[in-house]
């Protein structure tokens, strides 16, 4: 007996009725199998839970430095923005068994690089940091490898100067853009862009 036979003898016996009770019953066991497999998973890997692995630090910091970078993108800097984000960042960074090769890695050099540009704005601006002190400014300084900015500005001209390059060039040329204007843009580009995406 094959498979189309013991469905089909499966309709005569329980009807479309019982057909469609059934697959409601193997849909839930499968949705709760599944969710009990995610949720399993989440908890293993996700930085909700815990703090015990380099990825999951480095995940932390990665979105602690993203928020400081979004305050400098406002063409009106507010003084002691993204204020905690900036203390929780400084004490995960206090830890004390981060390595060298650590330190170099690009999150790490990117979230110190946003925290001293954070100090020397407010330092430029006349504003004191009570909660980030200079020692720890100079500490995080002599870690950072190169001086990397928070915000690249660009015109549009700017923007688009890679467009005829190789690929490799002009994905290495893109960043965020967090400012648009206001012109609509073409059903073309929109079609040429999916393409290549």
């Amino acid at each position: 007996m094959n498979q189309a036979d013991i469905k089909s003898k499966a309709k005569s016996i329980i009807g479309l009725r019982g057909i469609k009770t059934l697959r409601g019953i193997y849909s839930s066991i499968v949705l709760r199998c599944t969710y009990r497999i995610d949720r399993i998973k989440y908890k293993k890997h996700s930085s909700v839970f815990c703090v015990d692995t380099l990825e999951k630090l480095e995940c932390k910091i990665t979105l602690l430095y993203h928020g400081i970078e979004k305050g400098f993108l406002h063409n009106e800097i507010r003084p002691y923005f993204a204020r905690e984000k900036v203390i929780s960042l400084l004490k995960y960074l206090e830890d004390n068994s981060l390595t060298d090769s650590t330190w170099k890695r690009c999150h790490f050099q990117s979230a110190i690089a946003n925290l001293c540009n954070y100090y020397e704005w407010h330092e430029s601006q006349g504003y004191a940091l009570e909660y980030f002190p200079e020692y720890r400014y100079a500490e995080l300084h002599s870690r950072l490898i190169i001086d990397l900015p928070s915000v690249r500005r660009k015109t549009k001209e700017e923007y688009f100067s890679d467009i005829n390059a190789s690929f490799a060039q002009f994905a290495k040329s893109r960043s965020s853009v967090r400012e648009f204007s206001s012109e609509l843009v073409s059903h073309e580009t929109l079609k040429k862009s999916s393409r290549v995406g």
